[in-house]
């Protein structure tokens, strides 16, 4: 009896054992298949898409990336078609944040957020990808920066329909300042030009100086930006410079003001002594 009982116990363990190497195989399988159907079907999607979409890619390392974004939370947000939101408040740079936000209430602007949104333009259904990767160093003082990037797609060959967006967020960006004074200052590391300020024009009859001067400094500056090709065919540096002095208070900021309006120029700060 006892080698009877031990052999039906070592049959029930060799049974369980495959029983179990059974399941595990059909597991296996399982998985593979999954696995397969799982990437066969990425493939199929990434071809479909491929063959009846048109995508249009945008890298938050570009300057129209911001631009379109903007566009998106102030046309597209109105109709709550965008869910996923997140929020950046506009607080101005350091200078100008000293002079006037220490009592103003700070701008907040809701942007797309990670993940995939839907919305309509001119009746176009349009999906908007907005991907988030990794934080990497970039520029000469290797500063951290999530590298972001933002994909508007539609159905068919319909380039144009998403060009049109790019076209209608860079109008949109540059009309809004179109008819004002847009100030620059060097950006804090030296490396490119930051649009910090943008104000109405001044009027010539703000400022209290010889009626003569303006017209003639005016019309200076003008025959100089229509004579450029006459600087490059002599060989000359294309630059003028106007020297104002005189203590502060006198206008000599406001005169540059009224100046850049007259000729519709920008205007850029760069202080000499700066540690940039």
């Amino acid at each position: 009896r006892g080698k009877e009982s031990g052999r039906k116990m070592e049959k029930t363990l060799q049974d369980a054992v495959h029983d179990m190497v059974r399941t595990s195989i059909y597991l296996a399988i399982a998985g593979s298949i999954t696995t397969g159907i799982y990437f066969l079907g990425r493939i199929c999607y990434q071809q479909i898409s491929r063959y009846m979409m048109s995508t249009i890619t945008i890298h938050n390392s570009d300057q129209s990336y911001e631009w379109v974004m903007k566009w998106l939370s102030e046309t597209k947000l109105e109709k709550s078609q965008l869910r996923q939101l997140e929020v950046k408040l506009e607080r101005g740079r350091v200078w100008k944040r000293k002079v006037e936000y220490d009592k103003d209430r700070p701008v907040v602007n809701y942007f797309p957020g990670p993940g995939v949104h839907t919305t309509y333009h001119n009746k176009h259904k349009i999906f908007v990808w907005h991907r988030v990767g990794q934080t990497i160093a970039v520029g000469l003082d290797k500063q951290p920066r999530k590298m972001e990037t933002l994909t508007l797609g539609c159905y068919g060959d319909a380039t144009d329909i998403l060009k049109s967006i790019i076209e209608e967020a860079v109008d949109s960006y540059v009309n809004q300042d179109r008819d004002k004074t847009n100030i620059y200052q060097i950006h804090e590391r030296g490396q490119w030009w930051d649009k910090c300020l943008s104000k109405v024009p001044r009027p010539s009859s703000s400022l209290i100086m010889d009626k003569d001067l303006l017209p003639e400094l005016v019309r200076d500056v003008e025959e100089f930006l229509d004579r450029s090709d006459w600087y490059n065919n002599c060989g000359v540096p294309y630059r003028r410079g106007y020297l104002l002095y005189g203590p502060p208070g006198n206008g000599k900021t406001s005169f540059v003001q009224v100046l850049a309006a007259k000729v519709g120029l920008k205007i850029c700060l760069l202080n000499l002594s700066g540690q940039n």
